[in-house]
């Protein structure tokens, strides 16, 4: 341990283990043989690690994705920012400790330096994205623990874990490191079939709209730069603002456009979502998206590809744009009877 912990001590570090003393609520104490401070420094030597590779890589050209280095790098700033709540960071801050890692490492890796402005706008915009993951999905995670802690189980049921992933974004490895934090354990093999269960269902899905196919790459594109955030969970209404709008022709082609008006079919894509979104299970909602007096009718909601919800419908009144700020109102009467017929045996 004390040669582990000696690493960090290095000038190397310096610069960043003072930032995160900084930004955090205790201070460093590597004498200190207390659990409490021992978890605290596990805690900080994590961050400060990830910290330095999360601006390498970004430098290096790579960027958060799903797969590949991109799901490394992903990973890698979702467990920062989980250390960095647990150590009673409340706010941003990946990008304090950024500052120390240019300030360190730019006079050998001038990329850091050229690079600083692109990179930063990436790491606050996913550590704004996860931060909400994490603060919901902790919440149910840790009640379905206490519930098994209560019971003298041993085991998450995979389907919770499964649902956690599903609902809330919430990743699975970090599930599992949760849960093992707690002495407690997942089956991976059977969650792994619940993914793939519901990988087959999706698929499948996707076939009953065949416009839906042939329009991937549109989806695929604004998924790039988008993670809708799904928020019906707690409330069927909700202020948000409009990312992208899709224009549907009277042949069912389809078309990114700027403004919708009156009369015109389309798609809206929002920031955040009251809205459920059908991908393989119940049926999407129905409702409204308003500004005003003008106001789309939304008559169906899908997710054709992970993270975009798309609200279906047409402007009955007025006109809507890109940017604007609106309410998205769920009909609630319609998802009753939805989850009633979906639900009955």
């Amino acid at each position: 341990m004390d040669a582990l912990l000696s690493v960090f001590k290095t000038s190397l570090f310096d610069g960043i283990m003072e930032k995160i003393k900084e930004i955090s609520e205790e201070k460093i104490n590597y004498k200190n043989g207390k659990k409490a401070s021992l978890e605290f420094d596990k805690s900080t030597r994590i961050i400060a690690d990830h910290a330095r590779a999360i601006y390498f890589l970004i430098s290096d050209g790579v960027t958060p994705s799903n797969e590949g280095r991109g799901y490394i790098l992903r990973r890698i700033i979702r467990r920062a920012v989980r250390y960095g709540k647990l150590i009673g960071i409340e706010d941003y801050f990946l990008n304090d400790i950024g500052e120390a890692v240019v300030s360190e490492y730019s006079k050998i890796y001038p990329e850091l330096l050229e690079k600083k402005e692109f990179s930063f706008n990436l790491i606050r915009d996913e550590e704004n994205r996860f931060t909400k993951t994490l603060k919901e999905g902790s919440k149910v995670l840790i009640q379905k623990i206490n519930r098994i802690k209560k019971d003298n189980g041993k085991y998450l049921d995979p389907e919770d874990a499964f649902r956690l992933y599903d609902t809330f974004g919430f990743p699975v490895e970090l599930t599992a490191e949760i849960l093992n934090e707690n002495n407690l354990k997942l089956n991976m093999e059977k969650f792994n079939d619940y993914l793939k269960e519901h990988a087959e269902k999706s698929k499948s899905k996707i076939l009953f709209d065949k416009k839906i196919d042939s329009n991937l790459e549109i989806y695929r594109n604004i998924s790039k730069n988008l993670e809708v955030e799904f928020i019906g969970y707690q409330r069927s209404k909700a202020k948000t603002v409009i990312e992208n709008i899709i224009k549907i022709d009277k042949n069912g082609n389809k078309e990114l456009t700027s403004k919708i008006y009156e009369g015109e079919k389309g798609e809206i894509i929002l920031r955040e979502t009251p809205f459920y979104g059908e991908k393989g299970g119940q049926i999407g909602d129905k409702g409204i998206i308003r500004k005003g007096e003008n106001f789309f009718a939304v008559t169906d909601c899908k997710i054709p590809v992970e993270g975009i919800n798309i609200h279906k419908g047409r402007v009955k009144k007025g006109e809507l744009k890109v940017g604007d700020k609106v309410s998205a109102e769920v009909d609630y009467n319609s998802r009753k009877n939805i989850s009633k017929n979906h639900t009955a045996p």
